[in-house]
This record gives C-alpha cells, structure tokens and sequence, in this order.
C-alpha cells in the first residue's frame, strides 16, 4: 500500500479556494500520529503544481512550511490568488476548510488490523537459535538501505548484506515495521532460526506488536527489540543500571542505563522471554548500543554512500564478508 500516493490523492482533492490541514489529512489515512509524516512527504511532493500541497496548513491557521526557493511567501502568494484571506500570517479556517475527503481505505485502520492479527502469534518462549543477527536502516529521500550484519556461531562478525528499496510507507510512530520489513525481508528470508537484534521495539509497544515482534513473526525466527527511545510504558527501577518498563502492570522489557540516563530499551519480539531478552542483549553490549545493531548502523552509513556513488543499486542484493 502506497502511502505517500495516498497523500497526494487526497491532497489533489482540495478545491481551489480552500484549505486543509496537515491533521485533517492524518485523520483520513486512520491516524492523527501521521501529522508530521503528511507534512514530510507534501516537502517531497515532486509534482506541486499537479498536487497542490500549499493548500495544506497547521491546525491554528498558520501557513506552516513549503519547500520552494521563495517559502512561505510563495505559498501565501498562491492561496491570495485562489482567494484564500490571510489575515497576521493565518488563514480563517471557519470560512475555507476542506474536510470531505473520499478514501476508500485508511491505511493505519489497515495496518492496526495487522498489528493486532501478528500480536495473538507472538510466542514469549525461548527457542533455540544458532547464531545472531543485527538489523538497521538509513534513508536516502524515498530509499531505505538496509545493513543486515551477520555473526558466526562464535559471535564474530562474518558478513554484511546491504539492500536498497524505494519506501511506500512514511515513517509514523508505532508502525515503523510497515515501512522497514518490506526492505528487510529481501534479505533475511534464508534467515530463519537466527536470533535477530532490531533497532526498535518488540511487545513494548501500544499494541504489543512492535517492529521486532512484526519481524520476527513474519521471517518465524527468534527477535529482540532495542530502541533507543520509549513509546510507552512505566519506569521502576531496579537497580542503577537497570529499570523495568511495565504496561498494565505487565513486564514488557527493561531499561538499561549509562552513566545516569537510559541507552536503550529491551523488549523481546518473538520466541524469546522477557528475562532471556534481557540477558542475550547483555552478553552483546560492549558499548552503549548493542553490537549488533551498533555495527548495523555504523554499515549503513558505508550502504548509504554506496548508494550515492551508485555501487548500490536499487532492489541488488549487495553481500560482503568481514
């Protein structure tokens, strides 16, 4: 499901001498978290006079951003010649806002089915696996490149695989993994039965299926969540080092910390416990990050440039040892 052509449908709909806002938009794709995705994908609108994104505003009636060399000069400039009163910088929205959108699905409403359907797999279990994976993306405009660092059975590194796709999915909390398994899945499907560190959650997460638990039960192999930031959940510490991030009284992972403040937040995904999550991300943690999300990030940035010098082609499986 295309996303970002979503987006610029629904944008094709305001009529001239009207406005919209970037939440009105949000609400229609099936969730107000979309808010700022709406606005980053209008930024890359590659066809503006076709899609006309300057009749998009923030929810005060300010005009907000366009990307265009004169801005939001430009964008005031159009919306006055439309008709569009501007009064201290704002639009009135009680005379000229849109709102009668015609979608025939709402992707999120889609994607929270899914999530809901992949949580009642999950499996809080330890399974056996034989040997580690670390999992990470960068973005180049609409291209995510993905870094998969694959160890041996004695915890070394043994090679990389990069793989670049184009994104039909912005990025919007709590539904990371529709934009990133798609990219991942190219390469990780021969895979199975590895233990995969993901940078992102597991069942710590508003709906118990987080990027980690997605991944891990789709590819059906054992996953670990570890992000760097939290989406929910309560603190109880429980030592200097060490907190746990509960939900509904629930256990769902643990916080570890450096130096005072937390680092990252471990969750399992699927066919792993809580308690074996924890300490699987221990015995890989040298640094802040976990080696093998750390080394995932730090190829990224070589997949990236790669990329850029066209030694990375879209949609090529890229594969080199350590």
């Amino acid at each position: 499901m295309d996303v970002y052509a979503l987006i610029y449908d629904l944008v094709r709909q305001i009529p001239e001498g009207y406005v919209t806002t970037y939440g009105a938009i949000a609400k229609a794709l099936g969730d107000i978290r979309a808010s700022k995705a709406v606005g980053e994908v209008l930024a890359m609108n590659p066809t503006p006079i076709i899609v006309p994104c300057h009749r998009v505003v923030m929810s005060d009636g300010s005009l907000g951003g366009y990307t265009h060399p004169e801005g939001v000069r430009k964008k005031a400039e159009l919306l006055r010649r439309e008709g569009v009163e501007i009064i201290g910088g704002k639009v009135n929205l009680k005379k000229c806002f849109f709102n009668d959108f015609k979608l025939k699905i709402r992707p999120f409403e889609v994607f929270r089915d899914y999530q809901k359907r992949i949580s009642e797999k999950i499996r809080l279990e330890d399974y056996d696996f034989s040997a580690i994976v670390g999992v990470d993306l960068t973005y180049n405009g609409r291209y995510g490149i993905a870094a998969v660092v694959v160890f041996d059975e004695k915890g070394n590194p043994e090679y990389v695989r990069y793989y670049s796709k184009k994104t039909l999915v912005p990025y919007v909390p709590t539904y990371l993994a529709f934009r990133e398994y798609p990219i991942i899945e190219e390469v990780s499907r021969d895979l199975r039965g590895y233990l995969f560190f993901l940078d992102g959650h597991g069942i710590l997460h508003p709906r118990k299926c987080g990027y980690a638990s997605h991944v891990g039960v789709e590819l059906d192999t054992p996953s670990i969540g570890v992000a760097k930031s939290l989406l929910v959940g309560n603190i109880v510490i429980e030592s200097n080092n060490l907190a746990k991030v509960l939900i509904d009284d629930e256990v769902r992972g643990y916080a570890i910390y450096d130096k005072g403040r937390a680092s990252v937040y471990v969750s399992p995904g699927h066919k792993i416990t809580v308690g074996s999550a924890l300490r699987e991300t221990m015995k890989v943690k040298k640094y802040k990050i976990p080696e093998p999300t750390r080394l995932a990030h730090y190829y990224t940035k070589l997949g990236k440039e790669m990329f850029k010098n066209r030694k990375l082609l879209p949609e090529r499986l890229l594969e080199t040892p350590l």
